[in-house]
């Protein structure tokens, strides 16, 4: 409870979403099963971080993930298809600021 108000969290367009990682410095980041083992990335120091997550029918939309910086994937067992999102992100946050 109460991390939400810990973390930025907003919704917006994509176009100010990417002009505000632009205006900041902030790298975007998605989940995708193709992607780096989140057990194996370390973000550099200092360098915020925007995950974008999507649901399992209609992913992350196409505008976003041409300008990412950085694509991670949780393993997963043989028998698994897949993760609900929320748990998706729980494990993709802890696994990137596990290290800070």
């Amino acid at each position: 409870m109460g991390a939400l108000f810990r973390f930025p969290s907003f919704m917006t367009g994509d176009a100010e979403f990417l002009a505000w990682c632009k205006a900041t410095g902030t790298i975007l980041v998605l989940s995708d099963p193709a992607g780096t083992d989140v057990g194996q990335y370390r973000r550099a120091r200092g360098t915020g971080m925007a995950l974008v997550v999507g649901n399992e029918g209609a992913g992350i939309r196409k505008e976003l993930e041409a300008v990412a910086s950085t694509r991670l994937a949780i393993p997963l067992s043989e028998h698994a298809e897949s993760l609900n999102v929320a748990i998706a992100a729980g494990i993709l946050l802890y696994e990137v600021l596990r290290d800070r």
